[in-house]
């Protein structure tokens, strides 16, 4: 039950923010220049994810379940590596640790959490924002999708919305810890 509750925790900062919320402007003064490409500026709304952007996506998550097989701590670090480049303030090792094992300053070698993003549910979320406590309303660079990814810890599986972003050929993701 409290794996379950873990789960949660971490899934809410990618499912809370999708329905209804406003974006930040794109850019204003004082704000750093957008790095991304004019294809990554582009709104993706009127299209479904592209093959290439669904290819990343993939690819971030195996990154994220080849290092939790290898050690949970690595597992760890794979999603703060993940983690979109604008929405690191919330994210750090010991707050993750503590997250996935209550007090704990390491994950036990039995904690691998294993995610498996649902492709054929992937679509473009241009009006999500970030929703983590230091950067509420961020609107994240590059092409924004939701998928329903199944997060396993254990046996137990819980399938959440979770979302990534397209920026510099690099699939991102936004996570609570």
């Amino acid at each position: 039950m409290a794996a379950v509750s873990v789960l949660a925790v971490v899934a809410t900062a990618c499912t809370s923010g999708h329905a209804g919320k406003k974006t930040a402007p794109a850019s204003s003064a004082g704000q750093s220049a957008d790095t991304s490409t004019a294809a990554e500026s582009a709104d993706p709304s009127t299209a479904a994810a592209t093959a290439a952007d669904t290819d990343l996506i993939l690819t971030m998550y195996d990154t994220i379940n080849q290092a939790f097989q290898r050690k949970p701590d690595d597992g760890v670090r794979a999603i703060i590596a993940a983690q979109d480049p604008e929405d690191r303030a919330d994210v750090d090792f010991r707050r993750c640790v503590s997250l996935l094992a209550a007090g704990g300053k390491t994950l036990p070698a039995s904690k691998k959490y294993h995610f498996t993003p649902n492709v054929r549910t992937t679509q473009p979320d241009p009006e999500y924002t970030v929703t983590s406590a230091h950067v509420k309303g961020l609107r994240p660079k590059g092409r924004i999708y939701v998928t329903d990814v199944t997060i396993t810890d254990g046996g137990k599986a819980r399938v959440s919305s979770r979302h990534q972003v397209i920026l510099n050929g690099k699939a991102y993701q936004f996570s609570s810890c």
